[in-house]
């Protein structure tokens, strides 16, 4: 590969979107939640798209132990 300072930027944008957008379908999740998309792209940018996922389920495990304390045994596996 050649250096990334030859990489043209529309060519950077494209393979954006397809990795870290429309690939783990972030682009689904924007619209119902555009914030919650933009968090899960920057979080998959910088994370790996698979860590963004992991810790959206994972809030969400906790939201649910949350509201029913005797769920709270799932959130340990």
């Amino acid at each position: 590969m050649g250096q990334m300072e030859n990489l043209p930027r529309n060519v950077a944008a494209l393979i954006y979107k397809k990795q870290y957008w429309r690939t783990p379908a972030f682009d689904k999740v924007a619209q119902i939640e555009p914030i919650l998309a933009e968090e899960l792209f920057d979080t998959g940018v910088n994370m790996g798209t698979s860590t963004a996922i992991g810790l959206l389920q994972r809030a969400h495990y906790v939201r649910l132990a949350e509201a029913r304390p005797a769920q709270e045994a799932f959130l340990y596996g």
